[in-house]
């Protein structure tokens, strides 16, 4: 069994922790860049529980501004931004022995076709595959709750997340 520990509000050592006494093999936290990932690693194996996925993020600030909602994959120039952060995430993905990356599109555009932006989020999302597989990783691109709390965002419905996959990974 599985939870996300963003529900928990505890450091993260501790929401480890706590999961591994209630009995869970894993959990999901999205963040990394705080973490010292050796630390880290160690504090997942001796309390025997998963980390189950990493957002793409990235150690560079200047770096982290193309990797925003307001920005994201759906600006040309957001592309070496995203694919050396998501190359930063494998390798913390590979530290902690994480399975999955999550990748998120960013907000919508309304200066260029929708359309258009979608190509540029099954580009990166090709690149990004590639990358994962070398490195025996998974790619999770996730659809937001548009209604809720992510107002704006380009991909919120679980049919367009499956059909940009499929237009990069076949």
């Amino acid at each position: 069994m599985r939870f996300s520990t963003g529900f928990w509000f505890r450091d993260w050592y501790e929401n480890v922790t706590e999961a591994a006494k209630y009995g869970f093999k894993g959990f999901e936290n999205l963040t990394w860049t705080h973490l010292d990932l050796d630390d880290a690693a160690e504090h997942l194996k001796r309390n025997n529980v998963t980390n189950s996925s990493l957002l793409i993020q990235s150690m560079d600030p200047e770096n982290e501004k193309y990797l925003e909602w307001e920005h994201g994959m759906v600006y040309e120039d957001s592309r070496k931004p995203f694919i050396k952060a998501f190359r930063e995430t494998a390798d913390a993905c590979l530290k902690l022995g994480t399975p999955n990356i999550v990748a998120t599109s960013g907000n919508e555009r309304f200066d260029i076709e929708r359309e258009r932006q979608i190509d540029m989020v099954v580009s990166l999302l090709s690149e990004m595959g590639h990358i994962a597989r070398e490195s025996g990783l998974t790619v999770v691109f996730e659809p937001l709750n548009v209604i809720v709390d992510h107002e704006g965002y380009l991909v919120s419905k679980s049919s367009e997340a499956f059909l940009s996959s499929s237009r990069c990974c076949g």
